[in-house]
């Protein structure tokens, strides 16, 4: 059945993966502090405390996101879609230059190159303006969005973003 592309759709994260990506964040959170008492000054050392670090994190980020289950994590609607991990409003679709996809080590997400008045916009997350970099260094220099947190599958998401963005004037591979 077609999607009816001037209604308001909404997705929201799973709590079973969100659940555990805080488990498994503990983990590499205790792996990383356990390589953090390494010999003083040695590189294990510094890659432990970098570990420890970064999933305490991404364990802080996971529990908050779980307390918020109620709010969607990505809208898709005739004006725009929002995501947000990567901005406090709406994104029209005029200021969306392409959408694709991509694949990671078996990972799947959507692409979204905008304009770069987009990128200075005041709205933007910091994870979205500090993942910017990275992304750029990888060739990408998009927003990505990926499934592995919502509740639903990635080919059913690139089907309605790809259906929305066409329907409204964006490009799409």
């Amino acid at each position: 059945m077609p999607l009816d592309t001037n209604r308001t759709v909404e997705f929201r994260s799973s709590p079973a993966r969100l659940g555990l990506l805080a488990v498994l964040s503990v983990a590499m959170a205790t792996l990383g502090i356990e390589l953090g008492w390494a010999p003083p000054g040695s590189f294990e050392q510094f890659l432990g405390w970098i570990v420890a670090i970064s999933f305490t994190g991404t364990f802080v980020i996971a529990v908050v996101r779980l307390f918020d289950l109620k709010r969607p994590t990505l809208i898709l609607s005739p004006k725009g879609f929002w995501d947000v991990r990567l901005s406090a409003e709406f994104i029209p679709w005029s200021v969306v230059k392409h959408i694709s996809e991509r694949s990671y080590r078996r990972q799947k997400f959507l692409l979204v190159e905008v304009l770069e008045s987009v990128w200075q916009s005041p709205s933007l997350t910091k994870m979205a303006r500090w993942s910017r970099g990275p992304n750029r260094a990888m060739g990408l220099d998009a927003m990505c969005i990926g499934t592995r947190d919502l509740d639903v599958k990635f080919d059913e998401l690139f089907s309605a973003i790809t259906a929305y963005a066409k329907a409204h004037g964006a490009k799409v591979d």
